[in-house]
């Protein structure tokens, strides 16, 4: 019986101190389990100069601007060799902007040229030039850069690309969006969004 008083007495001083706020920040939520690998990135290395992947800098957080709507522009007009599902150009297109740098802290290059994935290439939409000796174009909006970059995913995974093919894996990838400087640890970034392994090709990416 004391036992029981006594439980009783511990509960009503616990209720009283965290109504009283005691506990406030001493707990936090655990994030929703999203279905995707809990890889820590925020210690990798940089892809090269070019990137605002730096040393030591956190990634970033995409959490906090939503991604905009994929326009299939790439998408052939006969329908062959298929559409692909948005959501696989989406994540993919997600996990290459994470692997540049885009969201990380400050203004790097990604960023302040509106190119989620310091592209190349503009796929047809309106650029401002370079931000850099290696061509990485300036997007005139965020916007722009981001459909840019659905564009060369689509291409990569509808099977018209002229530089990458379905047979590649993740890690093949990154060796040539980067030239190879650290290309495993932007193949783990960009691996970890599309929930897949490094060693993964794309067509098992869409298989998947």
């Amino acid at each position: 019986m004391g036992m029981i008083v006594g439980a009783i007495a511990i509960a009503t001083i616990l209720i009283a101190l965290n109504e009283a706020g005691v506990f406030n920040g001493l707990f936090t939520a655990l994030p929703a389990d999203t279905g995707a690998d809990a890889t820590d990135t925020s210690s990798q290395q940089p892809l090269d100069s070019s990137s605002a992947f730096m040393a030591g800098q956190d990634p970033g957080d995409a959490s906090s601007a939503p991604l905009p709507a994929y326009n299939p522009v790439d998408a052939p007009a006969d329908g062959s060799p298929g559409l692909v599902d948005p959501n696989k150009i989406q994540f993919a297109a997600l996990g290459s902007a994470m692997a540049e740098g885009f969201y990380a802290t400050g203004n790097p290059i990604p960023k302040r040229a509106n190119n989620p994935g310091d592209l190349t290439r503009s796929w047809g939409f309106p650029t401002k030039g370079t931000a850099n000796s290696e061509g990485v174009l300036i997007f005139d909006t965020v916007e722009h850069g981001w459909q840019a970059l659905y564009a060369q995913w689509g291409a990569m995974l509808n099977g018209t690309s002229t530089e990458y093919t379905l047979d590649m894996t993740i890690l093949q990838v990154a060796e040539k969006w980067t030239g190879s400087q650290n290309a495993a640890s932007w193949a783990a970034t960009c691996a970890q969004y599309m929930g897949v392994p490094v060693t993964t090709t794309l067509q098992e990416y869409l298989d998947a």
